[in-house]
């Protein structure tokens, strides 16, 4: 009798709990709530440390979706921030270059890129649901980023399968240690993820969506 057992052993505690892919990501929504913050102030928190220690899979550059349980209304509210494409994005010009699909890669790879909806998301349902500010959120992956930190096995092997494409672009660089992805138990350090998030934290999310970063 299995009931889709893991291979780990179930976790039970008495004041609360908190699940992500990443240990030290994890550890950040810990200390949250130790600290009295709410699963909301967590999980924003969790979330934009994991855009750190986890890039390949969210970040500033991201998306959020989010259905949160608000005790005061005993409702579940759902919170879509996914991008939008840009101002001037236009389906008749890809078709006129012969595209039946937005591509992700190559010289049309651009088209596929949208506003990213993560940071205005984190804030927006901070400020509605959460006890803390953004500027809190995003203090502990800045310290990651800033001071390094070890990095996992299957992390290790994401950020390998992403190398050629990262080595293509100048800032992709800055995500590689030594023009190679960092190996299991390397520290790396993100100096200017840290600095594009500490600008973000002490100037505010316009900044992502009005000015460069």
């Amino acid at each position: 009798m299995s009931f889709f057992s893991s291979r780990r052993s179930s976790v039970h505690g008495k004041n609360g709990g908190v699940a992500t892919s990443q240990p030290l990501a994890s550890q950040v929504g810990i200390d949250v709530l130790k600290a009295g913050g709410n699963a909301v102030d967590a999980a924003v928190t969790m979330a934009s440390t994991l855009g750190v220690v986890e890039p390949m899979s969210t970040g500033i550059g991201g998306d959020i979706f989010a259905l949160i349980w608000d005790p005061k209304t005993e409702q579940v509210a759902s919170f879509n921030g996914s991008g939008t494409s840009s101002r001037n994005s236009n389906p008749e010009e890809l078709k006129k270059l012969g595209l039946e699909s937005i591509p992700t890669e190559g010289k049309h790879g651009a088209y596929s890129v949208s506003v990213p909806g993560s940071v205005d998301g984190w804030e927006k349902i901070l400020s509605k649901f959460g006890t803390i500010s953004l500027s809190d959120s995003l203090a502990p992956g800045i310290k990651l980023a800033e001071q390094g930190f070890p990095v996992s096995k299957l992390i290790s092997w994401a950020w390998k399968e992403s190398q050629e494409k990262l080595l293509y672009r100048d800032s992709g660089k800055e995500l590689l240690k030594d023009g190679r992805a960092p190996e299991e138990g390397e520290i790396i350090q993100l100096v200017e993820l840290a600095e594009s998030m500490s600008e973000i934290s002490s100037k505010g999310t316009f900044l992502l969506y009005t000015e460069e970063v």
